[in-house]
């Protein structure tokens, strides 16, 4: 448990700087700004209006449709402002 825990840490921490960097993707800033504000796919999906499957492709850094692409960035922005 405790290596687990380690892993996750370390998943966590690696996540949040990619998503500082300027070539950030949507996935590593979705990722982050979920993780900033405590949220779980579901509740971040609901938020966004949009089924998880598609967030859950999106931070797998999967092809999804560009109206996704833009609801998912209002929620990152939404996020962002707390």
């Amino acid at each position: 448990v405790l290596a687990l825990s380690t892993v996750r840490r370390t998943y966590n921490d690696m996540m949040a700087k990619a998503a500082q960097s300027p070539n950030a993707t949507l996935g590593q800033r979705l990722y982050q700004a979920r993780h900033r504000a405590e949220l779980t796919v579901d509740e971040a999906a609901a938020a966004a209006g949009l089924p998880a499957e598609l967030l859950i492709d999106a931070e797998a850094e999967r092809l999804i449709p560009d109206d996704v692409a833009g609801a998912i960035s209002t929620l990152i922005g939404q996020l962002s402002v707390s």
